[in-house]
């Protein structure tokens, strides 16, 4: 494993193989819920499950109004939107 790691370029303290597991039991957690990601692991109980899954997602929210920012293309180093340069001009 060390040996692919290396052919891959990546340093050790940046990703281990064993953090797959965690990802494994994470994924199927979020999918089907802790008794199929406890299944999955091979675990007895939960409670070494819950040690493996990871819960980084945020809360959800509502979208945010994305506006004049669909708009913007970038044309000869100035912002530019369905407005002349970013500003309140109408073009024509």
């Amino acid at each position: 494993m060390d040996k692919a790691r290396r052919l891959a370029g990546v340093e050790k303290d940046e990703f281990q193989f064993r953090d797959l597991r965690a990802k494994a039991g994470t994924d199927k957690d979020e999918e089907a819920g802790l008794s199929a990601a406890k299944d999955l692991l091979g675990h007895k109980n939960s409670s070494m499950t819950v040690h493996y899954v990871r819960h980084r997602k945020g809360k959800l929210v509502n979208p945010t109004r994305m506006g004049k920012f669909r708009d913007y293309v970038e044309q000869d180093g100035k912002c530019r939107t369905n407005e002349q340069a970013c500003g309140n001009e109408k073009t024509t």
